[in-house]
């Protein structure tokens, strides 16, 4: 199942700005997300164990404007 960004967000436990960032410098590999028109969709089992098993720097907390 894919999941939006903001479900992703929730279960990553950080902001969409953080999550953006972290496509954007790799922590997310590229074959973890697709766009569907013009949303974001992740795998986001397969990026929860990427980022244990591969020592992707974990998340830092959250500061999202609201």
């Amino acid at each position: 199942m894919l999941a939006t960004t903001a479900e992703l967000c929730q279960r990553l436990g950080v902001c969409d700005e953080t999550v953006y960032r972290m496509m954007a410098d790799g922590r997310i590999p590229k074959r973890y997300v697709t766009k569907i028109g013009n949303q974001w969709r992740y795998n986001a089992d397969a990026i929860e164990k990427h980022i244990l098993q591969y020592g992707a720097r974990k998340p830092e907390a959250a500061r999202c404007a609201s």
